[in-house]
């Protein structure tokens, strides 16, 4: 088994880059996962159905691997229901993951032991690797959201019946005053107005409901120049999407700092402790 980071660049074109938007959302949506939580009839009986809870994204630092989303998709979830995820083309449980949630940014992590991709059969995780610091690239000012909308996806065994849809939002202005009351002190926010989205083709845009695409990563497109003067994309990750505040028609996000300071938390006591232990049991960090 092998764990493995996604590094892209894909050729510019500068008179139409909604094309390429599409593309990099394609190609870095590998690094996303759905989150699902089986439902339950009125009576308390499972109905063979399973609702999306969230989103979320896998990263990776000092060669270690996370699965991150936000605190508030997992927080207060009912005991013994079996909570899944599909990192891949593999379905996965979470509920002996221990995630730790840190409430005063919304967010929650887990780290992905090779002893647990391997019980899964995951031979590859794709990630966003957050040491590379996309020094020599330019920003370009475009920023995108990519998660798994709710009103898209859904299982139901029983009715054999499989929807597992991703949407990628991509907008261009990051703003520093926000109208917006966000639930966090620090987020990262941006502008974004359904009314005037547009497809790749230039053409009205239909947006589906945000509802679902909480947990998943906020990424900022940055372009560098190649010898024959053509310009390749990549991206680093600017946020963790919590939500969209219609009236002000705003986005709003954890930071990317947020999380690499979480991680290194966690980081920081395994060193200590001088073993790769677990994290704590899923648990309030605040």
């Amino acid at each position: 088994m092998s764990l493995t980071d996604m590094t892209i660049l894909i050729p510019f074109d500068e008179s139409n880059p909604l094309p390429n938007i599409d593309l990099i959302i394609k190609k870095w949506s590998t690094i996303t996962a759905p989150i699902y939580i089986e439902k339950l009839s009125p009576s308390g009986r499972p109905t063979g159905a399973i609702a999306l809870l969230g989103s979320a994204f896998c990263v990776s630092r000092n060669n270690n691997y996370f699965l991150v989303t936000a605190a508030h998709v997992l927080k207060g979830l009912p005991d013994g229901l079996a909570i899944t995820a599909r990192i891949g083309e593999r379905a996965v449980l979470l509920n002996n993951l221990p995630f730790l949630l840190s409430m005063e940014d919304d967010l929650a992590i887990t780290m992905l032991h090779a002893s647990w991709t391997t019980q899964f059969g995951i031979d590859r995780v794709r990630s966003i690797d957050l040491d590379d610091e996309k020094k020599g690239y330019t920003r370009l000012g475009t920023y995108i959201s990519i998660g798994y909308p709710g009103s898209k996806n859904g299982i139901n065994q029983r009715l054999n019946k499989f929807a597992i849809n991703i949407h990628g939002t991509s907008f261009n202005e990051k703003l520093e005053k926000h109208e917006s009351k966000p639930h966090i002190k620090k987020p990262v926010v941006f502008k974004f107005n359904k009314k005037t989205a547009l497809n790749s083709n230039k053409g009205r845009a239909n947006p589906p409901c945000f509802s679902g695409t909480s947990g998943g990563p906020i990424l900022e497109i940055v372009g560098i120049t190649k010898f024959d003067d053509s310009i390749s994309m990549s991206c680093r990750l600017e946020g963790v999407f919590l939500g969209w505040h219609k009236r002000e028609k705003e986005i709003i996000g954890a930071s990317g700092t947020a999380l690499i300071a979480l991680i290194d938390e966690v980081l920081d006591k395994m060193n200590e402790s001088k073993t790769r232990t677990t994290l704590p049991s899923i648990s309030t960090h605040a």
